[in-house]
């Protein structure tokens, strides 16, 4: 799943790669394209850790339904 930082930095290089073109195409126009490309990405924190329910955890999971039921089964 994407995260917001990276959605937004996704759209910023789709911004920056219009007004480098937009900058080509009207060179009066340059100057306010160099200021929108500037804007800076944003930066994302380090990758969270992947955390694992513990043994006792997942056995109270299983212990909590009803297996006799279809929806215990389901569960």
């Amino acid at each position: 799943m994407l995260t917001l930082i990276q959605t937004r930095n996704y759209r910023l290089v789709a911004i920056r790669g219009l007004y480098n073109f937009i900058a080509l195409q009207e060179p009066v126009l340059m100057e306010h394209c160099s200021r929108i490309t500037a804007i800076p990405s944003k930066r994302q924190n380090a990758i969270p850790e992947i955390s694992y329910l513990e043994k006792t955890e997942v056995e109270a999971m299983l212990r909590a339904t009803d297996r006799n039921t279809s929806l215990g089964r389901r569960e």
